[in-house]
């Protein structure tokens, strides 16, 4: 491959990667905001949407999907080793880390996480029933 390909097909996998995180930013904005909402229809993505979550996390060893895929694009855009992704953080944890403008541990991002997802699913669960 040329380097000019190379360079091309590098910047191609980063732009990959930053609509994956954009696409992720937005889901997690309609968990965190979609209660709020006056439309069934929001409601029941964020039921469904937090099963979903739930049953891809369990098999994918507490993984999101679309944190792997950023992770892969992101990786195919640096070149770096596939093998070497022990330290990279979890989404939430980044993003709440950026919002806060503070190092978070991926421990208080989890617990966040689920926070979140639990009292959202259940404010829609709350706001359907009446």
């Amino acid at each position: 491959m040329t380097t000019n390909a190379a360079i091309g097909s590098q910047a191609g996998y980063q732009l990959l990667a930053s609509a994956v995180a954009y696409l992720h930013t937005g889901l997690v904005g309609v968990f965190v905001f979609g209660w709020l909402l006056p439309w069934e229809l929001v409601h029941w993505a964020v039921i469904l949407g937090g099963i979903g979550m739930q049953l891809s996390w369990m098999l994918l060893d507490g993984n999101c999907p679309l944190t792997l895929l950023e992770r892969h694009f992101a990786r195919a855009a640096t070149a770096a080793d596939p093998d070497d992704a022990d330290d990279e953080q979890f989404f939430v944890t980044r993003l709440v880390s950026a919002v806060l403008n503070r190092p978070v541990s991926d421990r208080v991002g989890n617990v966040l996480t689920y926070a979140v997802l639990y009292a959202s699913m259940l404010i829609c669960i709350v706001r359907l029933a009446t």
